[in-house]
């Protein structure tokens, strides 16, 4: 007799060299190690991989950054942010790790149920600029940032 694999028992996988233009949602965890533009959604875990490169927001339980992100982020358990990580945007967490050598230009503030609720949209200004950076491959600027945005060391 054949087991039936459950949903959330599948890890969706985008390797390096996939770029997709558009939002994914998901039942199970996520690995990300190509290219992303567009709104990330599971209730379970997303990887964004050492090569991955996500323009866009990511909501998920946990979430283990090793790429580049730039974007909103909202964990609700978990966030860790690896040493080689590249993260500018906002996060929303009550749950966070740093490694040491993560490079951060971000926000961070408590994780509530009510931004889960809220548009995560990125602002005109901010969205912008981080798509211009991603695009270039370059840091932005200090004085491009929107003010809402802090540097985290």
């Amino acid at each position: 007799m054949k087991s039936k694999l459950r949903p959330s028992e599948i890890v969706s996988f985008f390797s390096s060299g996939f770029h997709l233009e558009g939002d994914i949602t998901a039942e199970n965890d996520i690995r990300i190690e190509g290219e992303i533009r567009g709104k990330i959604c599971t209730k379970k875990k997303v990887i964004i991989g050492e090569s991955g490169k996500v323009l866009g927001d990511i909501e998920a339980a946990y979430i283990v950054l090793l790429g580049e992100v730039k974007g909103k982020v909202v964990a609700s358990n978990r966030l860790t942010i690896g040493k080689n990580a590249l993260f500018q945007g906002m996060a929303y967490t009550d749950n966070i790790q740093v490694d040491f050598g993560a490079k951060m230009e971000a926000g961070i503030q408590k994780f509530s149920k009510q931004v889960v609720g809220e548009n995560l949209q990125l602002t005109s200004k901010v969205g912008s600029i981080l798509e211009h950076t991603l695009k270039n491959r370059i840091a932005p600027k200090d004085q491009d940032l929107d003010p809402a945005i802090a540097s985290v060391s």
